[in-house]
């Protein structure tokens, strides 16, 4: 199981990816808050997407990656 911790910002957003054992598997990298952004997170995670667990927090700018990504995966 692997597990992406995102830092949620305005115009950008720090993505990093953990296995069980707590071991980074995938350095932190930086996406902007666009479409495109939310395209180059799902070209890094697309190795672990189906043993990824991803959360996010409640703040205001999730909810436009939140969209992104669902949009991105139709």
């Amino acid at each position: 199981m692997f597990y992406i911790g995102i830092d949620i910002g305005k115009r950008s957003h720090v993505a990093s990816i953990m296995n069980d054992e707590g071991k980074v598997v995938l350095k932190g990298f930086s996406f902007p808050n666009t479409i495109e952004g939310g395209e180059k997170l799902l070209g890094k995670i697309h190795d672990f997407s189906s043993f990824l667990n991803m959360l996010f927090p409640k703040n205001v700018f999730y909810k436009k990656l939140n969209l992104s990504i669902n949009f991105l995966r139709k």
